[in-house]
């Protein structure tokens, strides 16, 4: 009985730590908080990697999970500096990030063998809104075409590579999994939209809401795999 209280009562924590952060930075961005935006986006990584050791239960920690997290929180860090430097820099951040994902996926499976109709099927929508994000952004990104395009690449390559996990991982844990996926995507062709094509206010929070749930989501895939 107390083991299943203490197991409960990590999962309320270390969930609850999750979405304060979150609405934290949902409100901060709102607000144009900068002082607001530099206290808690760089917390969002950390109570995320906190939810996910606290909830391991005995099983082999990831550390290519470990290493696409660590990514993600220096793209965060990195992006919070107003130089156009630390712009390309949190670009170059994440685009590894996403590299890792991919490579994380494909050690989860058994891949190449893991292939199957279920991935083609799986990918198709989320090939059909990189295209469309894609199409819209590209022609907006003037003297950083080729860099923008490659980030664009290995995020669509997280995103397939995403879906390999649906003969090795559980249901909840398949769904979890290329849910973050599409998130993340989401969440960087909103960014790059806000950002290059004016199409959305700066303060506009649906990047935020997208990229928490994304990065939380695969965590919690690989927890409930």
């Amino acid at each position: 009985m107390n083991d299943y209280v203490f197991f409960y009562a990590k999962l309320l924590f270390s969930v609850s730590a999750v979405i304060i952060v979150w609405c934290s930075n949902i409100l901060a961005v709102k607000k144009g908080n900068r002082r607001m935006r530099w206290i808690f986006k760089p917390l969002i990584i950390p109570v995320i990697f906190i939810f996910y050791i606290s909830n391991l239960n005995g099983e082999s920690y990831s550390l290519l999970l470990g290493v696409a997290l660590f990514l993600g929180w220096t793209g965060d860090v990195l992006l919070l500096m107003r130089r156009k430097g630390g712009f390309l820099a949190g670009l170059l951040a994440f685009m590894s990030g996403h590299l890792t994902y991919a490579v994380y996926f494909m050690h989860e499976t058994a891949f190449p063998e893991s292939v199957s109709w279920f991935n083609l099927v799986a990918a198709i929508p989320l090939a059909a809104g990189w295209i469309a994000g894609t199409a819209v952004l590209i022609k907006h990104t003037g003297k950083i075409t080729y860099p923008a395009f490659a980030y664009f690449f290995f995020l669509l390559l997280m995103g397939l590579c995403s879906t390999l996990v649906i003969e090795s991982y559980s249901v909840l844990g398949t769904v979890l999994t290329i849910s973050g996926a599409a998130l993340f995507i989401a969440s960087d062709i909103i960014l790059a939209i806000r950002n290059f094509t004016g199409l959305l206010p700066k303060n506009t929070a649906l990047v935020m809401i997208t990229y928490v749930p994304a990065q939380f989501f695969i965590v919690a895939g690989q927890l409930a795999k």
